[in-house]
């Protein structure tokens, strides 16, 4: 059911990338804020990932392993989704806005799709849907405490640097929060942002 990999103070071993991925291998995407724009690539397999990665400059960061369990596999579906009217799926680049990682099911976001854009009078937008980027169209709307209502788990991107993550996770290891086991590690849950200047964190920042 996916695994959401937010890495505070260092980037993830080959040995977590591979196990994170054997169980999570529809396509991996990775965000980052540097103060004024949120970064983003997705739609990468394991091998082109490694290769990207180990040239990535280290900043707090989050890394998505997608396993497909609404909507079809393609490279669009991959996470993260911008947070946005439109969550448009462009597989790279920067906004001004946040975005969203998702590790969950959300099983009644047809309804949810339909409802939202029948209400702000827009045409619904093409490209492939599925349950996070409603969700990501959802946080846009009504605002990031939909989360919580919704249940599930989130990791929220923000051009400024600060990521916002929402739900249960299930361990953390040497900094790195995983929302899934990966094999290792403590339980332990986590609601709460922290905001990075330089690679450091320097306290919390009420979202």
């Amino acid at each position: 059911m996916c695994v959401i990999a937010v890495c505070k103070d260092r980037k993830m071993t080959k040995g977590e990338i591979k196990a994170s991925d054997s169980r999570n291998s529809d396509g991996i995407g990775v965000a980052w804020g540097d103060g004024q724009f949120c970064h983003f690539k997705k739609g990468m397999e394991v091998e082109e990932f490694k290769e990207w990665y180990s040239t990535f400059e280290f900043r707090p960061h989050v890394v998505h392993f997608r396993l497909s369990s609404v909507g079809e596999v393609c490279t669009e579906l991959t996470h993260p989704f911008i947070v946005s009217v439109e969550s448009t799926i462009k597989l790279e680049g920067k906004v001004k806005s946040p975005v969203l990682f998702h590790n969950g099911t959300f099983s009644d976001w047809s309804t949810w799709l339909i409802s939202l854009y029948l209400k702000s009078r827009r045409k619904i937008p093409k490209g492939p849907w599925s349950d996070s980027r409603v969700i990501a169209v959802m946080v846009h709307f009504l605002g990031v405490h939909v989360l919580e209502v919704l249940g599930g788990r989130y990791a929220v991107v923000h051009p400024s640097g600060t990521i916002l993550t929402v739900g249960s996770y299930a361990s953390v290891k040497d900094d790195i929060e995983f929302s899934s086991s990966i094999g290792q590690g403590e339980t332990a849950n986590w609601h709460r942002s922290f905001l990075i200047k330089d690679g450091v964190s320097i306290g919390k920042e009420v979202y």
